[in-house]
C-alpha cells in the first residue's frame, strides 16, 4: 500500500501542470497521512478517490485533443468516459465527441443525418491486443485495410453499401482512437476528422 501511495504521489507531482490544485491533490495528501497513521481502509478510500480524480483530469485533457466541428457540422455531444463506461473493453479512461450534419442525396429525398463519433481510450487492457493486431500484417488484414494518419498506425473499414466508415488508430503505447461514421456516403468526413485530431496533445497528456 505504501509503495502504491508514494508512486501515485510522484506521478501527481510530476504532472503538476495538469493536475495542480485539484481534488486529487487533497486525496493524495489524505492517503499519505492515513498510511503514516496505518489507517489502511482510509488510505485505500482516499487513494481510490485520487485515482478517480486523476482519471477525470486525463479524460478532460484528452477531450481537448479532439477537433472542433468541421465546416457545416455540429458538435452534438462531448463526454468523458470512465472505467464503468468502458467495462466492455476491460476498463480504462477516455473521452468522446459526436458530430452531425444534415444532408440530402437528391431533391426527392428527405434530409438525412450523417454522424461521426470520435472516441479515445487509454489504459485499457485491450491496448496490448490492439497493438498486436496492428503490428501483425495478417491480423491487421482481417480487421480492415492498413492506414496511417498523423504518423499513427491503424486500420480502416469502409462499407459503402451500408454508408459506414471506421478508422482505428493506436497512439503511443496506451491509447486507442476510433473514428466511426454512419450514413456517410464516402471516406471524406471520417478521414478529415481523423486528420484533425491533435495527436501531439494526446501524447503530451499521456507522457510518462
Amino acid at each position: 500500500m505504501k509503495k502504491i501511495v508514494f508512486l501515485l504521489a510522484g506521478l501527481f507531482y510530476a504532472n503538476a501542470s495538469v493536475f495542480a490544485q485539484s481534488e486529487a491533490e487533497t486525496a493524495i495528501k489524505e492517503a499519505l497521512d492515513a498510511v503514516k497513521s496505518q489507517k489502511w481502509s482510509s488510505a485505500s478510500t482516499a487513494l481510490q478517490t485520487a485515482i478517480l480524480e486523476i482519471n477525470n483530469k486525463i479524460a478532460e485533457e484528452l477531450g481537448k485533443a479532439l477537433p472542433a466541428p468541421l465546416k457545416d457540422w455540429t458538435e452534438e455531444s462531448s463526454n468523458a468516459v470512465n472505467q464503468a463506461g468502458l467495462a466492455m473493453l476491460g476498463g480504462g479512461t477516455g473521452a468522446e465527441k459526436t458530430y452531425t450534419i444534415s444532408t440530402s442525396k437528391s431533391e426527392e429525398d428527405l434530409n438525412t443525418t450523417s454522424t461521426v463519433k470520435i472516441s479515445v481510450v487509454v489504459n485499457s487492457p485491450m491496448m496490448a491486443t490492439m497493438a498486436m493486431m496492428i503490428n501483425n500484417p495478417m491480423m491487421a488484414g482481417s480487421m480492415g485495410k492498413s492506414v496511417k494518419i498523423g504518423g499513427e498506425k491503424g486500420f480502416e473499414k469502409f462499407e459503402p453499401e451500408n454508408n459506414s466508415h471506421e478508422i482505428t488508430l493506436v497512439v503511443g503505447n496506451n491509447a486507442v482512437i476510433t473514428i466511426s461514421g454512419s450514413d456517410v456516403k464516402d471516406k471524406t468526413s471520417v478521414t478529415a476528422y481523423a486528420q484533425a485530431i491533435d495527436f501531439k496533445k494526446i501524447k503530451a497528456t499521456l507522457a510518462e
